[in-house]
């Protein structure tokens, strides 16, 4: 692989000069500036033998990158909860869990829902995360998202966001009383329960 990168022929490396699509000369972290990675740049994984960090100081992860800076990819892990308090039995995995950029799911989504957390590695931007409604809940979004689900993520930018549904009590409501013997109702999808 390869080991430097120049936009010129000034410093004799091998190869067509490529624009390695430096940032400024920024704070970035760490004692001294750096210049950032363009996610687009030919450096990102590109390295060879690394220090174990960067001039920051941040660990190197996987391929290392060319250079004094690691680039890193922002990371969005998105945890489904269900309360089932009012007679119905869906677990996480029923629901189906998006993130989108703009109207576009991100890839490896949608998935099914997740107790535990699915994570996606994005690049810097704005997503939305929403899921394919189901009428018998209400949804309401924690964490690093908004009210609406939107979350905005930075380089190096690690955040969370919990999609927490709650069943709806049923829509109608009878009072009955059992003349005699033992009487269970079910409501559509649910269990039976003991009517006293």
């Amino acid at each position: 692989s390869e080991l430097s990168i120049a936009d010129d022929a000034t410093c004799d490396f091998t190869g067509s000069p490529r624009d390695p699509q430096l940032g400024a000369l920024a704070n970035n972290g760490g004692p001294t500036d750096t210049h950032g990675l363009a996610i687009t740049s030919p450096a990102i994984d590109a390295g060879g033998a690394c220090t174990p960090a960067d001039q920051r100081g941040i660990p190197r992860q996987g391929a290392c990158d060319i250079g004094a800076f690691e680039y890193f990819r922002p990371q969005l892990t998105v945890i489904k909860h269900v309360i089932n308090n009012d007679g119905n039995t869906r677990t996480a995995a029923d629901f189906n869990v998006h993130v989108r950029a703009g109207s576009t799911d991100v890839a490896g989504s949608p998935q099914p829902g997740s107790e535990a957390g699915r994570t996606y590695s994005l690049v810097p931007g704005a997503y939305t995360v929403s899921e394919d409604e189901r009428a018998t809940y209400t949804a309401s979004f924690s964490g690093a998202c908004s009210a609406t689900g939107v979350v905005t993520l930075a380089e190096g930018q690690t955040a969370t966001c919990t999609i927490t549904n709650n069943d709806k009590p049923p829509g109608k409501r009878f009072n009955v009383e059992p003349e005699g013997g033992t009487v269970r109702v079910k409501r559509p999808g649910g269990k039976f329960h003991l009517l006293k």
